[in-house]
């Protein structure tokens, strides 16, 4: 799928009622990267996705299209067990 990087990060950001603003303060990054790399114009570098990841409370596995579920649904199922 086009940009998946780019709907899941906007996807949690939302969930997680961040602003772009308020995400990219947390990052780092300034708002216009996010939306860059919202829109799928840019991807970060490890850095910047090592910080979404800790912001966002989510696996870059998730975000990356290498996982079905974020971290979060994971450990939903954990505690369920």
């Amino acid at each position: 799928m086009k940009n998946l990087f780019g709907k899941r990060l906007r996807e949690i950001r939302k969930h997680r009622e961040f602003t772009q603003e308020e995400l990219g303060s947390r990052c780092g990054a300034c708002a216009g990267a996010i939306r860059d790399w919202e829109k799928g114009l840019r991807l970060p570098n490890t850095y910047y996705l090592r910080e979404i990841c800790v912001a966002l409370n989510v696996s870059a596995d998730y975000l990356l299209g290498l996982r079905k579920k974020s971290r979060e649904n994971v450990r939903e199922k954990q505690v369920r067990a």
